[in-house]
């Protein structure tokens, strides 16, 4: 679940809290295509952060790349302001 699902343009900082049982990684990757941004698989209580430039009106794609996270429901989507 995400703090913010809107996020002005320009630099932000991602930040993921392993609050469950089970390792989890983090994924981001603008909608449509480009680089995948990764970060290590966290255990439980691990805080893992990533820094971004996010590109004015994207989406961007986040996800939990373990086997069978994403088809559970560990993704959300970004949005980035136009203003």
């Amino acid at each position: 679940m995400l703090s913010k699902t809107k996020l002005a343009p320009g630099t932000a900082i991602i930040q993921l809290f392993n609050a469950g049982e089970d390792p989890h990684n983090l994924r981001i990757r603008k909608v449509g295509g480009g680089a995948v941004h990764r970060n290590g698989e966290l255990e439980p209580r691990e805080t893992g952060e990533q820094e971004l430039h996010l590109g004015r009106g994207k989406r961007y794609g986040l996800w939990c790349s373990l086997p069978a996270q994403r088809e559970r429901g560990m993704k959300a989507t970004l949005r980035v302001s136009r203003k």
